[in-house]
């Protein structure tokens, strides 16, 4: 059984696969990290034996004991992977995962119809009125969020959102008026705050 991302894998690869091997794949597909994680705790543990998670997914699924530990002798080619993706902060030492596809997300203009300024996030969170209802972007945080660790990103989200940063020097980027909001000058009683990890393992 094989647990992929909805529309990855063409069928017509895995009859392919089937015909030059004999070995039948049967596999089910999912739309989130999260519709993985809750279809595997809520009983599919144990029925799959590939999922295909994003990296930092691998962390949290190996933290809840869902995934199997890979031997170092157990994949013949597990040598070939390069340095740069052999040992991932999510993964030390590739112990329960392997690279399978890489990717960037980015955002593209129709300079068509639009010949404004495009090397800013302003297009994402301050559009201007000419492409009001013309932007489109994945339905995954993880996707559209990855580029947030630039100070003007953190910046222009915080901007958007009305809300503290949360992070240091993004201030030159940030809106002046945040800077009274309650959240970024909490009380003294309000305690230590802190960041908590936005899936539930």
């Amino acid at each position: 059984m094989f647990y992929h991302w909805f529309e990855y894998m063409p069928a017509a690869l895995l009859e392919k696969f089937t015909a030059q091997t004999g070995i039948t794949v049967t596999m089910d597909t999912y739309d989130s990290n999260g519709g993985m994680l809750a279809s595997l705790k809520a009983g599919g543990m144990g029925t799959f034996d590939v999922a295909v998670p994003r990296d930092e997914m691998v962390e949290i699924m190996a933290g809840e004991g869902l995934l199997d530990t890979i031997a170092n002798d157990e994949l013949t080619n597990k040598g070939n992977i390069a340095a740069q993706r052999a040992d991932p902060s999510f993964d030390p030492g590739r112990a329960h995962s392997i690279p399978y596809q890489w990717g960037s997300t980015s955002f593209a203009v129709d300079a068509a119809s639009f010949n404004g300024d495009i090397n800013t996030t302003d297009l994402l969170f301050n559009p201007p009125a000419e492409l009001s209802g013309k932007i489109n972007v994945l339905d995954s945080q993880g996707e559209v969020m990855d580029f947030m660790p630039d100070p003007e990103n953190i910046a222009a989200v915080s901007n958007y959102a009305r809300y503290e940063l949360g992070v240091t020097g993004a201030e030159p980027y940030l809106d002046p008026a945040l800077a009274t909001l309650p959240g970024a000058n909490p009380p003294a009683t309000a305690g230590t705050g802190g960041f908590i990890q936005a899936c539930d393992p």
